[in-house]
């Protein structure tokens, strides 16, 4: 199932500035699995931004991967601290892997907004 999700997130993606920009919900995740789905993306398009999130009863988590060759464009820490400061959230990272949490209601949201940060 995971799998169809991530072609489907895949075939969603948006271009900008060569790269591509992947945004997935994944429900009931945890922290290693939005990981894991940034590695099977990043295995798969080998130059993209990645951001995926899910959300329990009291809190999302969104967590966001830049491939090595895009971290010169894009920062993940930064993107998350973003995505963190519009919606009361906190986060942070580095260039490449960062994370951070939302407002459970909030977290489909936040990962729409990824395209209009990125400004895709």
């Amino acid at each position: 199932m995971m799998r169809q999700q991530v072609e489907e997130a895949i075939k969603g993606a948006h271009r900008k500035d060569g790269a591509t920009i992947v945004s997935m919900f994944v429900p009931g995740g945890s922290a290693d699995d939005l990981r894991k789905v940034t590695d099977i993306i990043r295995d798969k398009l080998k130059s993209c931004v990645v951001v995926v999130g899910t959300r329990d009863e009291t809190k999302g988590l969104i967590v966001a991967a830049v491939t090595k060759d895009l971290v010169n464009v894009f920062n993940a820490g930064q993107i998350i601290k973003s995505i963190a400061a519009k919606y009361d959230g906190k986060g942070g990272g580095n260039p490449q892997m960062a994370q951070g949490g939302v407002p459970a209601d909030l977290a489909i949201e936040a990962l729409s907004y990824v395209n209009e940060l990125l400004a895709v």
